[in-house]
């Protein structure tokens, strides 16, 4: 679990905070989707790579909150 959280925490989060993708709070360690998320997914779904249901429809969800 320790590589995980530093690898996401180190690597991939700030990546995906530097190219719009998601937002991240440092206080309470939240992440949301920022204005590129639509079209990452948009992306993923036309190289054929697919989120299960409840993932896609939470991810849909909060882009839909803003």
């Amino acid at each position: 679990m320790n590589r995980l959280k530093y690898e996401l925490y180190h690597a991939h989060v700030p990546k995906l905070v530097d190219e719009g993708v998601i937002t991240f709070d440092t206080d309470d360690e939240t992440i949301t989707t920022a204005g590129h998320a639509e079209q990452v997914l948009t992306a993923l779904e036309g190289i054929g790579a697919s989120l299960d249901a409840e993932q896609e429809t939470h991810a849909r969800s909060e882009m839909d909150d803003r």
